[in-house]
């Protein structure tokens, strides 16, 4: 088992080495190369978000607030590290899920009180050779600095990316959205069918 092969050039690089192996070899990685057998890892379902979340978040949920924990985890797209550091930095600070609602919903990652103190950053940590002490924001920016490098063009339409509601948006509508002049097209197109290869962006 390899995990974290992120990088495509990488994964391509070693494709005949590993097909010549008399094994089978699981890889973890975020990189979707033509004509691999790929299994998509699809985010972790109601039931399961709400277990890891209360797992790391022992401050009490009413159940008349139960539907408050979903709205949060439906924030957090029910992103397994995500919903993990959000727990552990609310259970440190003592944040009711009210409160913490309202801060994720407004800040999101960046809220002073989510930021306060240092969380374990657990199994992941330990995976990626990271901090095992670190704050939510600043953990996160060392994960995006760990991942494949990307270009110029990449990171600028990824950063746009981020500014739209989570949801599901055709070529034609990101072409709109971001004002992607004819001439630019291209490249625009060339710039998704890479990062989607990269595991960035899902088709």
């Amino acid at each position: 088992m390899i995990d974290n092969a992120n990088e495509l050039k990488d994964l391509l690089e070693c494709q005949q080495r590993l097909r010549s192996l008399r094994a089978t070899t699981l890889i973890t990685s975020r990189a979707q190369p033509e004509d691999w057998s790929i299994i998509k890892i699809e985010e972790l379902s109601h039931k399961d978000a709400y277990l890891l979340f209360t797992t790391h978040y022992r401050v009490g949920i009413a159940v008349e607030q139960m539907d408050l924990v979903y709205e949060l985890l439906e924030r957090l797209n029910h992103h397994t590290l995500l919903v993990e550091l959000i727990a552990k930095a609310a259970d440190k600070a003592n944040l009711s899920i009210t409160e913490l609602n309202e801060l994720v919903q407004k800040n999101y990652l960046h809220d002073e009180k989510l930021n306060e103190r240092q969380i374990a950053t657990g199994a992941h940590a330990d995976h990626t050779k990271l901090p095992q002490q670190a704050r939510v924001e600043n953990y996160i920016q060392m994960v995006f600095k760990e991942m494949p490098k990307l270009s110029d063009a990449e990171q600028r339409y990824l950063r746009y990316m981020t500014l739209l509601p989570s949801n599901e948006y055709s070529e034609s509508e990101l072409e709109t959205y971001f004002q992607i002049a004819t001439d630019a097209k291209s490249e625009f197109l060339d710039t998704l069918e890479s990062l989607t290869s990269k595991g960035w962006l899902t088709q």
